[in-house]
């Protein structure tokens, strides 16, 4: 074989094909970290304000239903993730994410109260121009808050 045959560098289809796998493994090891945090964050938050409630879709307040919201709300912060990260309008603007998170929270918990999905009990603290409980409303902006400067402080977040 020729020298000039051993010393080619890869195809450029090879090179594009590693490059796309890592910058996939890249991106999905940053959003795996931030779900993970933000699942952490809302399964606490959720066992602690769980006693403001009084029940869920007519049923008792159980760990699995507590886990099962931390999950949906680590996955809406994931959403304001991707926002943050990945979509130019947003990049870095953590404001605009974080005032989305909020007016999601206010919008499901006007819907879930108007449905019945769950009940509050006397002790929570309400917002009262809305009528809807304060700890749900900032749950998301806080722990996404959280979350999102966590991963950042860890070094691991910058770009």
């Amino acid at each position: 074989m020729s020298e000039s045959a051993t010393s080619r560098s890869p195809t450029p289809k090879v090179s594009a094909f590693l490059f796309m796998r890592y910058a996939f493994f890249k991106v999905a090891g940053k959003l795996i970290k931030i779900f993970i945090l933000a699942l952490v964050l809302n399964f606490i938050w959720e066992e602690l304000h769980s006693r403001f409630y009084i029940q869920y879709q007519g049923e008792p307040i159980t760990h699995a239903i507590l886990a099962r919201a931390a999950f949906f709300d680590a996955l809406i912060i994931l959403i304001g993730a991707v926002f943050l990260l990945f979509l130019p309008p947003f990049l870095g603007r953590i404001w605009l994410v974080l005032t989305g998170l909020l007016m999601f929270a206010i919008g499901l918990e006007i819907f879930a109260l108007a449905t019945g999905r769950w009940q509050y009990n006397q002790s929570m603290p309400m917002i009262p121009v809305l009528g809807i409980g304060l700890t749900p409303t900032i749950q998301l902006a806080l722990l996404g808050f959280l979350s999102y400067s966590i991963f950042a402080v860890t070094g691991k977040g910058r770009r």
